[in-house]
């Protein structure tokens, strides 16, 4: 199997566009009490008519943890990886990849993969992610008001009246998921699907080398509804070369070159 796949799309359409790269869902079991989110994993420079854009991806595959302090998982929210860990999808001469994810020190905010577990007997093409329970789910958003008092009472001295005197803070919304090498660079893991992590859970996941390439104007690492960016064309990985190219046409679609 290749080690890596290129995909080059040629913009014959009549605007300069901008390409985005997400992967298909992964399998996941048991299925993650809240949604299993598409983040986009690249974005190419804007592309004039008559020019091409190139992804390229490795057939590597990461579990990733990270937080997503400013607020939940959800559309258009751009999450960071916190960690990412090279794994090993099972077969039927040997298991896959068991992680752990636990938190810095049990403090219930900070995730990390703890030490390495036994390998599971993980179905063939998965890896497992397995939680601890030094968290509660998403953290869960917990919110803390922290107020200003300043006698005597004034408006301005209200932080109810002055939000200057009023801080709101996040903490947690504690994710995992599945990530690949990050195309600026490859020592960074950027995230391809995310869900939140909750407590004492053994996830089992099958990764799919299928891709799909679009136009938006979204940043890599943003969590996206598929159904609402239009047009999108499937690229096979899995049946398919290791090379494809796609022609953006005049009308929208795309077609294989």
């Amino acid at each position: 199997m290749p080690n890596n796949y290129q995909i080059t799309i040629i913009n014959n359409s009549d605007n300069p566009q901008t390409y985005l790269l997400f992967q298909t869902t992964p399998q996941i079991n048991p299925s993650p009490g809240s949604n299993v989110f598409t983040n986009i994993y690249q974005a190419s420079v804007e592309i004039p008519p008559g020019a091409d854009a190139n992804f390229s991806i490795t057939s590597q595959w990461y579990g990733i943890n990270g937080t997503s302090p400013a607020q939940a998982l959800g559309n258009n929210v751009k999450v960071n990886t916190g960690q990412g860990a090279e794994v090993t999808l099972g077969s039927t001469s040997a298991p896959g990849t068991t992680l752990t994810l636990t938190t810095y020190k049990s403090d219930g905010e900070s995730p990390e993969w703890g030490p390495s577990a036994p390998a599971a007997a993980t179905s063939n093409g998965s890896f497992q992610i397995v939680t601890d329970d030094t968290f509660t789910p998403e953290n869960s958003s917990e919110y803390y008001l922290r107020f200003v008092h300043l006698p005597p009472f004034s408006p301005q001295s209200h932080p109810l009246l002055n939000p200057l005197l009023t801080t709101i803070v996040s903490s947690g919304n504690i994710f995992i998921g599945l990530g690949a090498p990050s195309a600026d660079n490859p020592q960074i893991t950027s995230p391809t699907a995310t869900f939140a992590a909750e407590p004492s859970m053994t996830y089992t996941i099958w990764p799919k080398n299928t891709w799909y390439i679009c136009t938006g104007s979204f940043q890599a690492g943003t969590i996206i509804e598929v159904q609402s960016v239009g047009v999108t064309q499937e690229v096979d990985f899995e049946n398919g070369r290791p090379d494809q190219t796609f022609t953006h046409n005049a009308n929208g679609t795309y077609s294989p070159s």
